[in-house]
């Protein structure tokens, strides 16, 4: 008992998390090698996305409801009413999904030509053929998700984690080993064989939720309530699937590897944010939802401040660490083979603006998982909307004069704006609770991370290193010590609880 749950810890799962990312920095940088921001690289970056965004509705509905629903039968009605109940939603959804992709694959054309317009000619043909390829993977995909729902359920977040591990090592393996002779086909196949592997492994361990019988009479009401929760969730990804192929579309009016480029930068913006907010989001929406059930409100909020400012804590000096350092980075990331000096520029442009982001998509994440632990899935929606017709605005305003940067910024200011609109609609639902601890640990934390970069930019101007390696580790451990010097001097007691949710 005591092993799992230091597994289930946040410090265990960070660990994992930061694993898995090094892994998808690996495939990132493979990728990179063998195909650059070359032509064949931005159709294949092209067509993976496009499953994802025209089947993100189900994958939400998943992830923002089914958890609660299947927590709150097993609580109330016992294991096999909870597994009988994921069962049958897991054969709606894969009908769903079957129905979607006979329809997508009919109109794939039209399909590609609405996420990429300016492409013709090579790159159209080639994105119209992955996109076939990989529409079925999101059966996949949607499973990974159902049987997750599992093991999160039982206070198991390890072993979804690690298995997660599999696809990127999985991928990078059929690249290297037959990159040279199948050229892009190489990560489309890899993908495909990627998600089947990751799903083996969390189904065989779980494969007694097939025993259970598919409960007919129940799953319409059932179906019911997933509906009426998960409408608002679709509102609002869908309206964000319109501004990502919005994205996209003036992105593939732009010069050529614009697209690659930018998802080069997005990846690894993500890398540093999912460090902490993979875990994160797991454990407390998990806790959020159980809260919710006992009706512990104001544990439910304090467990709302405690983990925004483990967010906050741990990904603000990152984020000063890695704009200062973004070049070197990128260099080090992806600056080899096909990625050559002016993508390592164009990249790093790019990346400046979506490092800015950073902190704003992981609270965002734990404010919306606050709201969907309670069947709130309107209010994120709302406040989505407001950000995303921000984001189109800026989106065909500033690529006019940033290219693809401008769209990197634009995305930014979107994620700030919902933040903020996010915790005014907290305030006013939760309006008994005060957020005076967490705007008084919140400045603590930007003077912490001012007094790191003030001395990080003296130490740069000082010191003069070569090596890009050497460089970023110097700065790491500088930044490490400096700002937690900081936080020890200006609130200890603060520093001893963060520490305390790591390992809890």
């Amino acid at each position: 008992m005591r092993v799992n749950r230091v597994k289930n810890t946040v410090s265990v799962l960070m660990i994992i998390t930061i694993l898995s990312q090094v892994i998808a920095f690996i495939r990132e940088s493979v990728f990179a090698y063998y195909f650059g921001t070359s032509v064949s690289a931005d159709a294949f970056v092209m067509a993976n996305q496009i499953p994802i965004t025209l089947f993100a509705i189900i994958s939400s509905a998943i992830n923002t409801v089914m958890l609660p629903l299947y927590t709150e039968k097993k609580e109330n009605y016992g294991i096999h009413t909870a597994k009988s109940f994921l069962k049958t939603a897991m054969f709606m959804f894969i009908l769903l999904c079957i129905i979607f992709i006979v329809l997508a694959e009919f109109f794939s054309v039209q399909i590609v030509k609405l996420f990429a317009p300016s492409f013709n000619g090579e790159i159209f043909q080639m994105t119209l053929q992955f996109t076939k390829i990989l529409f079925p993977s999101i059966i996949g995909t949607v499973l990974i998700n159902v049987f997750a729902i599992c093991y999160n359920s039982d206070d198991n977040f390890f072993y979804p984690s690690v298995s997660a591990l599999s696809q990127n090592i999985l991928i990078i393996l059929i690249m290297v080993l037959s990159a040279n002779v199948m050229g892009i086909k190489a990560v489309v196949w890899g993908t495909i064989w990627g998600i089947i592997i990751n799903l083996l492994l969390l189904v065989l361990p779980r494969r007694e939720v097939f025993l259970e019988k598919i409960m007919f009479e129940q799953a319409w009401d059932d179906l019911r309530k997933v509906l009426y929760k998960v409408i608002p969730v679709a509102v609002g990804v869908g309206i964000a699937e319109i501004n990502r192929i919005i994205d996209r579309a003036i992105a593939s009016g732009l010069n050529s590897g614009s697209i690659t480029a930018l998802n080069y930068a997005n990846k690894l913006s993500v890398v540093f944010s999912a460090l902490i907010l993979s875990a994160v989001s797991t454990v407390s929406f998990k806790k959020f939802s159980e809260a919710y059930m006992k009706k512990k409100f104001k544990k439910r909020f304090e467990d709302l401040i405690d983990y925004s400012l483990l967010l906050i804590a741990i990904l603000l000096p990152i984020t000063i660490g890695v704009i200062i350092l973004r070049k070197e980075l990128i260099q080090i990331a992806f600056g080899r083979g096909a990625f050559d000096l002016d993508s390592v520029i164009r990249t790093s442009n790019i990346f400046f603006y979506t490092a800015l982001g950073i902190v704003f998509i992981a609270v965002r994440e734990i404010l919306s998982k606050y709201f969907y632990s309670s069947g709130n899935t309107k209010t994120p929606m709302v406040n989505a909307v407001f950000g995303i017709v921000i984001n189109i605005i800026l989106n065909l305003f500033l690529s006019k004069f940033m290219g693809a940067s401008g769209l990197a910024l634009a995305t930014t200011i979107s994620n700030i704006t919902v933040c903020i609109l996010l915790f005014i609609s907290i305030k006013k639902y939760e309006n008994y609770f005060s957020f005076f601890r967490l705007w008084t640990s919140l400045l603590k934390l930007i003077l912490a991370s001012l007094g790191m970069l003030v001395v990080l930019m003296m130490i740069n101007s000082i010191v003069s290193i070569s090596s890009n390696v050497f460089k970023i580790l110097l700065n790491l451990f500088t930044g490490i010590v400096i700002y937690t010097v900081f936080l020890i001097i200006m609130d200890y007691k603060l520093l001893k609880r963060l520490f305390q949710l790591m390992f809890k």
